[in-house]
């Protein structure tokens, strides 16, 4: 565990039924965390000692940084503690004088990346499971344990959740687990199978059944002594439910032109995005096949609800696009930002792309210029305000915009040794807004390099 929670009253409270608010760091320098800090007795201080000694050293971090309440009227409170380099919320920097009252997604010190959560509980024991390809935070985990007790009890499972949340790698943790793991796991789209071909393709067809037919063992078939899974069960056609549910029964079926039955005996995993009660009453689904599929069921939570994934989602992307592209915070805390309609398939994805650009243009790191301002947001939605979130951070809106003159374009360059970023940081503007200004006074921000 996590020294941040080895106080003995912060691990009674974790293991009793109350809940422990607290923070979790998902990112800190260039790489993914999850580290927990419990806000004891309703708050918390959080420098530079503290996060290094949780593991999570960071030079950009004053000692003395970010204050954070949570009050009995669950509002979260941050402060800036007139750190050298600033705090920000959602994107904005803190004003040092002033407190930041809304619930935040993300807050930022440094190059650390923190989310609040209303329980820390989840998070006593384990954090991320980084495996083979497979990112499990501990919603993840506890919905997978479901799954391999069921698989092992014997029972099929419906899982339940939106597109892209991980069901094929939920199917296969049920598969593993399962009495069937020696044999073979059958995947199955129903969606993309066409309507009038679904049974020969399921079921198999003998030679003869129809013009140009041949044998032809089905997918069910296929899946004998091993686990089937269908994805978007709902979308069968109902005669293609009474063979499924009868194949589920008997352990058998009956290929297209044939007069016995063969052998398909499986454990099936089903998924589905659409409520099938709600089918069964429309008439979409048959009530019959819904009880033996319907039950028990398991819920895959959306992204938006395990944000502490998305950084090692991030980082495995990069490092299978080259092993050496690494992720800024800025890039990651624009990813935090965004709610991710297509959950986990469209972040890797968009993960993917930004990678690439950033290898096609030689950038020592993925940042916020290789991430489209339309990714992660609902399509045919504009997204301005998320996107200048994610870049550099801004000003608050509440507050006028930050001006800039010469003189305090040089002084933060002169600072931040000609690093435009941390200049950018420093003067509470997006880096886009700093370079047009270098760019009007042709300012060199190396000649600032030499300077202390």
């Amino acid at each position: 565990m996590n020294e941040t929670l080895e106080d003995a009253a912060t691990l009674a409270r974790l293991r009793a039924q109350e809940p422990l608010p607290g923070l979790v760091a998902v990112w800190s320098g260039d790489h993914p965390v999850c580290v927990p800090f419990a806000l004891e007795s309703g708050a918390i201080e959080l420098g530079r000692d503290e996060l290094a000694h949780a593991g999570c050293a960071d030079a950009r971090v004053s000692r003395v940084h970010l204050r954070v309440e949570r009050g009995e009227d669950r509002r979260w409170r941050c402060a800036d503690r007139a750190s050298r380099n600033g705090s920000w919320v959602d994107g904005v920097r803190l004003d040092p004088s002033s407190e930041h009252e809304r619930p935040p997604k993300v807050i930022r010190v440094g190059h650390t990346l923190l989310v609040p959560r209303e329980d820390l509980r989840p998070f006593i024991d384990g954090g991320v499971r980084d495996s083979h390809g497979v990112v499990a935070g501990p919603l993840t985990l506890a919905a997978f344990a479901r799954i391999e007790a069921l698989a092992r009890a014997g029972a099929n499972v419906l899982l339940q959740g939106p597109s892209g949340a991980g069901k094929e790698v939920a199917a296969a943790v049920f598969h593993r687990a399962s009495l069937g793991a020696k044999g073979p796991l059958v995947s199955i789209n129903c969606a993309t199978i066409p309507r009038e071909l679904a049974e020969r393709i399921l079921f198999g067809a003998r030679k003869g059944a129809f013009t140009g037919a041949s044998d032809s063992a089905g997918l069910v078939q296929q899946a004998d002594g091993g686990t089937l899974f269908l994805d978007e069960l709902a979308e069968l056609a109902p005669p293609v439910q009474a063979k499924l549910l009868r194949a589920i029964e008997t352990g058998t079926v009956l290929p297209l032109g044939a007069t016995q039955a063969v052998t398909a005996r499986f454990r099936l995993c089903a998924a589905t995005l659409v409520d099938l009660r709600e089918a069964v009453a429309d008439g979409r689904f048959r009530e019959d096949l819904y009880y033996r599929v319907g039950r028990p069921a398991v819920a895959l939570p959306p992204l938006a609800q395990r944000t502490e994934e998305i950084g090692f989602h991030l980082d495995q992307a990069a490092r299978a696009v080259h092993a050496k592209l690494q992720c800024t915070a800025a890039f990651v805390e624009a990813c935090l930002l965004r709610p991710w309609p297509g959950n986990v398939r469209e972040l890797r994805t968009e993960a993917r792309s930004a990678a690439i650009e950033a290898l096609s243009c030689s950038a020592p790191a993925v940042d916020v210029a290789h991430l489209p301002e339309s990714a992660g947001c609902p399509l045919g939605e504009a997204s301005p305000t998320l996107a200048r979130a994610a870049d550099e951070p801004v000003a608050a809106s509440t507050q006028p915009a930050t001006a800039l003159s010469k003189a305090s374009v040089l002084e933060a360059l002169a600072k931040e040794q000609g690093n435009v970023l941390r200049a950018a940081e420093r003067l509470g503007v997006s880096r886009a807004k700093l370079r047009r200004a270098i760019e009007r006074w042709a300012i060199d921000p190396r000649a600032s390099q030499s300077d202390d």
